[in-house]
């Protein structure tokens, strides 16, 4: 007997007692795990020679190379890019002119995804200038948000030497439409923010920059944040709905209105997903776990008429949705 033949049959007979038995077949492969890409750390510009310079950073778990971008810096009115991908994590640069600002940012590729980009790094062109954040006025880095709550968040970055203040500029992201910007001046040795008048379960986006005097660094990236919604886990804590992955997956949720049958799906690769459905007093009143990219359907027909909240999670992705039962 052909082996194609045979796992036909076998396939055929396992079907056939499933039917029989109500049993659920899954002839899926086993889920995968997310994996996240990060963002690399640890920028150093060494061996300046006046037209060439070492450009390093830390390596990142499970990167299988990186891309980084290399300008002219502030007060250099030389007009200089180089664009470049390495499977290392140096890069030596050259094209330089001598005694004049540069900068680099890096950011790790792990298969077919990408982290966000490094702040900027600044360094000088000429030898025995060193690395050091270099130039007149550096760009802050290691963004992080921290403390998320419903309507406020902390923002975090890293120490400049030198620098007089700081500003930050936190606006509503993409998907959100409820317009939202401030920009804020903080004074130096100030290294963290709390922004408060936010609004839950919607995303945001900041940026901070250095102040020097009457100079000013360059914008860092911008940092993206979900606040979280006010759901209990269950637990008597919340469900924290944030990420900050701006190419994260699409949630589809149908019918809406729903007279109790519920189709989900979360778009992506083979990965472990968790659907939750919360009402909007925060109360938890189901939760599932699933293949990404393989549609399910819940049955919420025990659940009282009114609007509820579905969201699926996989690592740091997350989208919710409202939906009606009928």
């Amino acid at each position: 007997m052909r082996p194609i033949f045979t796992a036909v049959l076998i396939n055929l007979m396992l079907i056939v007692q499933a039917l029989a038995y109500g049993t659920t077949l899954n002839l899926k492969t086993p889920a995968a795990v997310c994996v996240a890409c990060n963002t690399p750390t640890g920028l150093a510009a060494t061996g300046q020679t006046g037209t060439t310079a070492i450009l390093t950073w830390g390596a990142v778990a499970g990167a299988t190379g990186y891309s980084i971008e290399v300008e002219n810096g502030s007060g250099n009115p030389n007009i200089f890019k180089v664009v470049a991908n390495v499977a290392g994590t140096s890069y030596t640069v050259t094209g330089l002119l001598p005694n004049l600002t540069y900068k680099f940012k890096v950011r790790s590729r792990c298969g077919g995804n990408k982290s966000n980009w490094t702040a900027w790094f600044s360094f000088n062109s000429s030898a025995g200038s060193g690395g050091g954040g270099g130039g007149a006025c550096s760009t802050p880095g290691n963004q992080t948000t921290s403390n998320l709550l419903p309507q406020s968040a902390t923002l975090n970055w890293a120490a400049v030497p030198g620098v007089s203040g700081y500003r930050i500029r936190v606006e509503n992201a993409s998907g959100n439409p409820n317009p939202f910007a401030q920009t804020i001046n903080l004074p130096s040795g100030t290294t963290s923010y709390t922004i408060i008048g936010l609004l839950p379960g919607k995303s945001y986006k900041w940026k901070v920059r250095s102040l020097c005097g009457t100079q000013t660094s360059d914008w860092s990236p911008n940092q993206v944040f979900t606040t979280p919604l006010n759901i209990g886990n269950g637990g008597g804590g919340t469900l924290n709905f944030s990420g900050n992955d701006a190419d994260s997956p699409t949630l589809k949720a149908f019918p809406n209105p729903s007279d109790g049958l519920l189709n989900l799906e979360f778009s992506g690769s083979e990965e472990r997903v968790t659907y939750r459905v919360a009402n909007l007093l925060g109360k938890l009143e189901m939760s599932t776990e699933a293949i990404a990219g393989q549609p399910i359907q819940l049955d919420l027909g025990s659940l009282p008429s009114g609007i509820y909240l579905v969201s699926a999670q996989c690592g740091a992705q997350v989208k919710t949705q409202k939906i009606t039962l009928r």
